[in-house]
């Protein structure tokens, strides 16, 4: 991976935020990833951050209490300095017209979780190569 700084990863469920950790480690990434319970988690630390500390990707939960992931990430865009953070939105279950309800809040992507450690694992690995393209792309490769 090109970039040090971290993919930040917002999931509410613990058990959820375990597997992940277990699919990073999988691939070898469980180091550069830091995870927060909650939106209003994730915005305290990114408020603590300066600007040249951004995160390479963020990685939010659809569905969380006190602020969803698209609450958390309206509130991102509006009122903090990394207000151009890549953002992933992912989600446990398919709702409908989410790609559309967070178009204007420019989402690279909308996924659903993998069912299954072996897609859970693919798509972190998604997560990594969406930062090593962004880097590429900016460096001119």
């Amino acid at each position: 991976m090109h970039d040090t700084k971290p993919i930040l990863i917002v999931e509410d469920n613990e058990d959820d935020r375990l597997l992940l950790l277990e699919a990073l480690g999988a691939i070898d990434k469980a180091e550069q990833v830091a995870f927060f319970s909650s939106g209003i988690d994730v915005l305290q630390h990114l408020n603590q951050l300066p600007e040249e500390a951004a995160p390479s990707l963020l990685v939010i939960d659809y569905k969380m209490p006190v602020l969803n992931g698209k609450q958390t990430l309206a509130l991102i865009r509006s009122h903090n300095v990394h207000y151009d953070v890549p953002v992933v939105v992912y989600s446990s279950v398919t709702v409908p017209g989410i790609q559309e309800e967070f178009k204007d809040l420019n989402v690279l992507a909308c996924i659903e979780k993998g069912k299954n450690f072996t897609k859970l694992t693919e798509q972190m690995k998604f997560f990594f190569e969406l930062i090593a393209d962004d880097v590429e792309t900016l460096l001119g490769d």
